[in-house]
């Protein structure tokens, strides 16, 4: 793989309209809380990527979206109880406008494709 990812968890409060929200909280129980924000770094540990997502003991729920570099959204997955329910992904010319949509829903335990030129 050209490029050795890895993960970085940035630790902080984020302010969100003039109030502090905790974010990357790990429970008395070991269980991952709340929001999350992470950065995955190259090798030159330049980042990547930036993932928010939610947390219900230690379960993905609810968005979980993917930045690129440039802050535009690559990826959003929604899920429910820990269980993947739908995921779009953006592609994107040069400039960063929006080539495709598309998204994947499971419908009756099927994955359904619907995507936008």
């Amino acid at each position: 793989m050209k490029n050795l990812l890895f993960l970085l968890i940035i630790c902080c409060s984020l302010s969100a309209f003039g109030q502090k929200e905790t974010i990357n909280i790990i429970d008395q129980s070991g269980m991952r809380q709340g929001k999350w924000h992470l950065q995955v770094l190259n090798d030159d540990s330049l980042v990547e990527y930036d993932i928010e997502c939610h947390y219900v003991d230690d379960k993905l729920s609810g968005p979980w979206k993917r930045y690129d570099s440039n802050k535009l959204i690559k990826d959003i997955r929604v899920y429910f109880k820990g269980e993947l329910e739908e995921e779009t992904k953006f592609e994107r010319y040069d400039n960063g406008n929006l080539k495709t949509k598309s998204t994947y829903q499971l419908i009756d335990g099927e994955r359904v494709n619907h995507s936008e030129w």
